[in-house]
C-alpha cells in the first residue's frame, strides 16, 4: 500500500516541481515598480552612491512600453506593465538625460532632457534595439531670466530657465505641438507652441500658465506633512493629457524630497488656456504607507485603453533626492474629474490582461502579515537590528556586523509559515 501510494503520489510530485520551476508571466506587481534602478553619483565631492529613479513617463510604442527617467543609463522596455528590460542605448548622445520630455506620437517617441543650454531633441522609432537619432541638431534654450530675478521675484517678461522638466504635448485633433516645463519656486508653469515644419523649434514667445498658491491649497504647503512655512513650495514635473475634448494640465508640488509629493492639475478648453485649478486637487496623493510620495510622473493608456498615473516617490536615505517609482491606476469620472487610486499603492496589485470596469478591480486583497513580527539575524549592528525587516519603513534596514557571506536574517513568522506550507 505504501509502495502503491508513493508512486502516485511522486508523479504528482514531479509535475508540481516542474510547474514550479517553469517561469510563469507575472501577473502582479507592488510599488516601488520592480526596476534595476541605477546607481547614481551626482554627489562625487560627498563620496555618496545610491540607487535612485525619479521622474518618470511612459509611453506605449507598438503595444510594448517604454519607462524613461532621471538617470538611467538607457530606459526600459516592458510587454506587460511588471516585467522590464533595461536598454543601453547604441549611441546615447548625452552623457544621461535627467527629467526627460518623452512623447510617443504615431511611430515615433520624441525625448529632450531637462537643459539649460541648447540640446537637440533625440527619436526613437525602432526603440528595442536601443537605437537614439537626432531629430534636429539644437533646440536652442529659452532666454534666461538675470540671475537677481531667477532667485527672487520673477518678473512677467522673464523666463524660467530652461526649458528644465520639459513636456511635449501633442494635440491630434489640430495637429500642433506644445512644450510645458518649469521647476521653481519663483516661476509659474510656462507653455511654448512648438513649429513642426521646423523640426519643433519654437513658435512664438513663451507664455506664463499658472504657479502655487499654499495659502489656498494646504496641499501645496513646503515640507514633510505639510509643516515647512518658511520655504516657498515648487511646481515641477508638468504632464498635458487631452480627455473628452478639455486639458488636463498636470503638475507636481510641492517638494520631491518630502512624503507629501503629489500631483494636481488644471483643466481648460485651449491647451494655451486660460486653466482652472480643479477643486478635487490633489490628484495623485500618498503621504503614508511603505511607499510615500506620488508627484512628477505622467498619466497614459495601456494597450486596452486604461488609464495608469506614474510617480515619484521618496526614500531619502543616502541623499535627500533618493527615489524610485510608482504606478497607480487612474482614470476620470464621468463628470470629467480626473484621478488617481493610491488606496494600498504599496500592496499587490493586478497587471492589466484585459479593459477593467473600475481599478478597484485590480487591488488583490492580500494583506501584509509579516508587521513587526519578531525577526532573528545571526548578527546586528546596534542601530540597524533585525526587526527593521518587518518595521514596513524603506529608510530602515538590517546591517549585520560584518560584510561577509553566511550573514541573514529571518522573520520568524516567515519561518514558521514556511514550515506550514512545506
Amino acid at each position: 500500500m505504501r509502495t502503491a501510494l508513493r508512486l502516485l503520489i511522486t508523479p504528482l510530485a514531479a509535475a508540481s516541481i516542474a510547474r514550479a520551476q517553469t517561469p510563469q508571466p507575472q501577473r502582479t506587481y507592488t510599488n516601488p515598480i520592480d526596476i534595476d534602478y541605477r546607481y547614481n553619483f551626482e554627489q562625487h565631492n560627498e563620496g555618496i552612491s545610491y540607487r535612485s529613479g525619479a521622474d518618470p513617463v511612459i509611453v506605449v510604442q507598438r503595444g510594448k512600453y517604454y519607462l524613461f527617467e532621471t538617470i538611467g543609463d538607457g530606459y526600459w522596455e516592458s510587454s506587460d506593465l511588471g516585467t522590464w528590460r533595461h536598454i543601453t542605448p547604441s549611441r546615447w548622445p548625452l552623457t544621461d538625460v535627467v527629467a526627460p520630455a518623452v512623447l510617443s506620437v504615431r511611430d515615433t517617441i520624441y525625448l529632450l532632457p531637462s537643459t539649460t543650454t541648447p540640446l537637440p531633441i533625440l527619436m526613437l522609432t525602432e526603440p528595442s534595439t536601443g537605437r537614439v537619432d537626432f531629430y534636429n541638431r539644437l533646440l536652442p534654450w529659452l532666454p534666461m531670466a538675470r540671475a537677481r530675478e531667477a532667485t527672487t521675484l520673477a518678473k512677467p517678461d522673464s523666463v524660467q530657465p530652461g526649458p528644465w522638466d520639459p513636456q511635449f504635448f501633442h494635440d491630434p485633433a489640430t495637429e500642433r505641438w506644445f512644450l510645458y516645463w518649469n521647476s521653481s519656486n519663483v516661476y509659474p508653469l510656462h507653455v511654448i507652441e512648438l513649429d513642426k515644419r521646423k523640426q519643433l523649434g519654437y513658435k512664438g514667445t513663451p507664455r506664463w500658465l499658472f504657479g502655487l498658491e499654499p495659502d489656498k491649497h494646504g496641499w501645496e504647503r513646503f515640507g514633510r506633512d505639510h509643516r515647512d512655512t518658511t520655504i516657498k513650495p515648487f511646481i515641477e514635473g508638468s504632464w498635458m493629457t487631452k480627455h473628452d475634448g478639455r486639458y488636463y494640465l498636470q503638475y507636481g508640488a510641492p517638494g520631491t524630497e518630502y512624503n507629501v509629493y503629489a500631483t494636481g492639475t488644471y483643466v481648460s478648453d485651449d491647451p494655451l488656456g486660460p486653466f482652472t485649478y480643479a477643486p478635487y486637487n490633489p490628484v495623485a496623493y500618498k503621504p503614508g504607507g511603505f511607499v510615500q510620495g506620488a508627484g512628477h510622473g505622467n498619466t497614459f493608456q495601456d494597450v486596452y485603453g486604461n488609464w495608469w498615473n506614474t510617480g515619484t516617490p521618496w526614500v531619502g536615505v543616502n541623499w535627500n533626492f533618493e527615489r524610485r517609482i510608482g504606478l497607480h491606476p487612474a482614470g476620470f469620472d464621468a463628470d470629467g474629474q480626473l484621478y488617481v487610486d493610491t488606496r494600498f499603492g504599496d500592496f499587490p496589485h493586478r497587471l492589466p490582461r484585459a479593459t477593467w470596469r473600475s481599478s478597484a478591480d485590480l487591488f488583490t486583497g492580500w494583506m501584509l502579515l509579516s508587521y513587526r513580527k519578531p525577526a532573528i539575524a545571526s548578527s546586528q549592528r546596534d542601530s540597524f537590528p533585525a526587526t527593521n525587516i518587518t518595521d514596513e519603513n524603506p529608510r530602515t534596514f538590517w546591517v549585520a556586523t560584518q560584510n561577509r557571506p553566511g550573514a541573514s536574517a529571518l522573520s520568524r513568522f516567515t519561518a514558521v509559515l514556511s514550515a506550514l506550507t512545506g
